[in-house]
C-alpha cells in the first residue's frame, strides 16, 4: 500500500471516528485499515490515534497530521485530474444588462435554445 493509501485510510479514520465505518465506506476488512494505520503511524513515528473500545479520536499529533493529508490528499487528487478532460459547460446565473429592445428582440427568443444546451445555467435579467 502507497502513502496516499495510507493518508487515506488514516483521514477515513479520523472523519468517522471508527476503524469499522472507515472499513465498511473504503469497502477494506477492518483488519486491513487497522494495520494500514499501524504501518502510518511506525512510519511517521507517532501515535496517531487514542483507541478504545468504543471510540477511535487522534492524538494531538494525530490532528496535526490529519490537516496535513487532508491537503496532501487534496493536492493528488488535483494533479491526477490535471490533464483530464471533463465536458463542462458553463453554469451558475448568468445576467444581463442590455437595452429593453435588444433583450426582447435577440436574447428572449435565444434563451430557450441556450438553457436546453446548458441546463444548469439559470438566467436573469438586472
Amino acid at each position: 500500500m502507497d502513502r496516499i493509501d495510507l493518508f487515506r485510510i488514516f483521514a477515513r479514520v479520523v472523519d468517522s471516528a471508527s476503524f469499522t465505518r472507515a472499513a465498511d465506506t473504503l469497502g477494506l476488512p477492518r483488519s486491513s485499515v487497522s494495520a494500514a494505520v499501524q504501518d502510518l503511524e511506525t512510519r511517521v513515528g507517532a501515535r496517531l490515534l487514542h483507541r478504545t473500545t468504543r471510540r477511535v479520536a487522534p492524538t494531538q499529533d494525530g490532528v496535526a497530521f490529519y490537516e496535513r493529508c487532508q491537503r496532501v490528499i487534496a493536492d493528488v487528487e488535483d494533479t491526477e485530474n490535471l490533464f483530464r478532460q471533463t465536458a463542462v459547460g458553463p453554469s451558475g446565473r448568468l445576467r444581463t444588462n442590455v437595452p429593453g429592445r435588444i433583450g426582447r428582440l435577440i436574447i428572449a427568443p435565444a434563451l430557450p435554445a441556450f438553457l436546453a444546451r446548458y441546463p444548469d445555467s439559470t438566467s436573469s435579467s438586472a
